[in-house]
């Protein structure tokens, strides 16, 4: 037992720890520069407040989805869901017939 692997990959957790960390810097930087434009726009400080707190996390919802869809990982997974989705409607095809 003393051999066996640890539960945690250190590299993956340490790309995880890289992105997270790259992800919440952005949020923030794009929060200010979100406030300080609306303000100088002469926005009502509200909708300021709304839009600026409720942007970054859309952006980065965004690239993470487009990271999992058009990454290497949910292009493989897309792939195979093509995969099963052609098999089905064949089968299903040939069965009609």
């Amino acid at each position: 037992m003393a051999n066996s692997p640890g539960p945690l990959n250190s590299e993956n957790l340490s790309k995880a720890t890289i992105a997270g960390s790259a992800l919440a810097v952005g949020g923030i930087i794009l929060f200010l520069i979100l406030y300080a434009a609306l303000g100088n726009a002469g926005v009502d400080s509200i909708a300021r407040m709304i839009v600026s707190l409720c942007v970054p996390p859309a952006v980065m919802a965004a690239l993470m989805g487009g990271y999992f869809l058009l990454g290497r990982r949910g292009e493989k997974k897309i792939n195979e869901f093509h995969h099963r989705v052609t098999e089905d409607t064949e089968s299903k095809i040939e069965g009609d017939t």
